[in-house]
């Protein structure tokens, strides 16, 4: 028996780059032999590491609120126990 060969407007091509990890988490579940065992990169996202967030919140709440005194935050009003 012969395959049909497709056309391209069939085929569903995969962007690595795409902010959707659906793609990518289904093609690292296709397991031989059941499916063709793909190869590459599947997902790659670029996103700021995890530092550079947090320092540009601490610099947005500078901005907004100024620096702020430490001294004053330990002997002002507002109290708590540990």
């Amino acid at each position: 028996m012969l395959m049909r060969i497709p056309i391209l407007s069939e085929l569903l091509v995969h962007d690595q780059k795409s902010e959707d990890p659906l793609m990518a988490h289904l093609l690292s579940g296709m397991n031989f032999p059941d499916f063709p065992v793909p190869m590459g990169v599947f997902r790659q996202v670029k996103h700021p590491r995890f530092e550079e967030s947090v320092q540009e919140q601490i610099q947005n709440q500078i901005e907004k609120k100024g620096k702020g005194d430490l001294r004053k935050l330990i002997r002002g009003p507002q109290v708590w126990e540990a």
